[in-house]
């Protein structure tokens, strides 16, 4: 399966919308955290799946990209009202909040 692909699947996922031709409505930190992912694929791409889902450092730099980046990207709806550009949820009451601990673990 090609890259963007797998991309543009992780990205509805996570909620976040395609981009369009409105790029000043994105926060950098959409390009910081795909970057992030693919360096950490990247870094542990000879690995198999099974030594993916036991490795410590694979959880770790994917916490650490999310703690440095959710607040921001998925913020709480008394920060930011309203559904944020960049995130393509049908209602404000659809949506993920980094602060939401259950949020979180999706």
């Amino acid at each position: 399966m090609a890259i963007a692909t797998k991309v543009t699947g992780l990205k509805a996922q996570l909620g976040l919308s395609n981009p369009k031709a409105d790029k000043g409505a994105y926060p950098p930190e959409i390009d910081r955290l795909l970057e992030g992912f693919y360096d950490i694929n990247e870094e542990h791409s000879n690995l198999k799946t099974s030594q993916i889902r036991a490795s410590e450092s694979i959880k770790r730099k994917t916490d650490e990209l999310f703690n440095e980046l959710g607040p921001t990207l998925w913020p709480d709806i008394n920060e930011q009202p309203g559904v944020p550009p960049w995130l393509s949820y049908p209602s404000e009451s659809a949506r993920l909040s980094y602060s939401d601990e259950a949020d979180r673990k999706l």
